[in-house]
């Protein structure tokens, strides 16, 4: 799970959401009025666009990274909540896979607050963890809770989206590996006593890693994972400017490598 970087709608999109939503407000049947709108131009189009390109080019779910978006997901559902059916900042897009799974399931809190991951306004590693033996995302430890992140506790749970079932799983451990493969390239053709070859050689390093945006990893590797295991230790510390380089890149909200 990745974050996604919310984009700017039209002025014509946004006034004609603003239209429909008036509709449901006077007590219109709000998956016929959606039914209706997601046929037009205006939303099947343009504003699946807008999300397209929020997703990065290879168009992937926002929830699972794995299989290709084509569902525009109202993160809070339409149904029990139609106040914000066309609101922009409440669609996502995502696989048909995760869509009907999760449906109108939406866990809340004591506070009314969403427990599931919003990646557009979420760092999602913030809640949750990576295990690279199993390929699987996990609820991150919160020494402060004495337990697990009740947000990454949600959003993995296999009853709401499925996050974990095998096909995403191996992509994610195919990706890790690639990753890990990408550092130790980078530590085998560079020298640290000839500054051209090592940055010939970051440079394949950087879009290697630009290339292997898929799931967020990129992220967890060099932000969230233990610093102090190979081939990360090496690179860290023996080319601790790169290091430096390569985590500005894949910062939330560096559209270089997400895109």
């Amino acid at each position: 799970m990745r974050r996604a970087q919310r984009c700017d709608l039209s002025s014509a999109v946004k006034g004609y959401l603003g239209r429909m939503q008036l509709k449901v407000g006077t007590g219109g049947g709000v998956q016929e009025i959606w039914d209706r709108a997601r046929r037009t131009k205006t939303v099947g189009t343009h504003l699946l666009n807008v999300l397209l390109e929020m997703a990065g080019k290879r168009e992937r779910c926002m929830f699972c990274n794995d299989s290709r978006g084509t569902d525009i997901e109202h993160f809070w559902p339409k149904a029990p909540y139609p106040e914000k059916s066309f609101i922009w900042t409440n669609m996502l897009l995502a696989c048909t896979g995760c869509n009907r799974k999760k449906g109108d399931r939406f866990p809340l809190d004591a506070d009314g607050r969403p427990l599931l991951i919003d990646p557009s306004v979420d760092d999602p590693w913030e809640f949750l963890d990576y295990i690279p033996a199993t390929g699987e995302v996990a609820p991150r430890w919160r020494v402060e809770l004495d337990g697990f992140d009740p947000k990454g506790e949600a959003t993995t749970d296999t009853r709401i989206l499925p996050l974990n079932i095998e096909a995403v799983t191996t992509g994610r451990q195919r990706c890790y590996r690639s990753l890990c493969k990408a550092v130790t390239r980078f530590l085998d053709e560079s020298r640290q006593d000839d500054d051209f070859l090592t940055e010939s050689a970051f440079a394949r390093f950087a879009q290697d890693i630009h290339d292997l945006s898929d799931f967020g990893l990129s992220r967890w590797l060099f932000h969230f994972c233990n610093p102090s295991v190979e081939p990360l230790c090496r690179l860290s510390r023996d080319y601790s400017a790169h290091w430096k380089k390569i985590r500005e890149m894949t910062s939330v909200g560096e559209r270089t490598i997400s895109d």
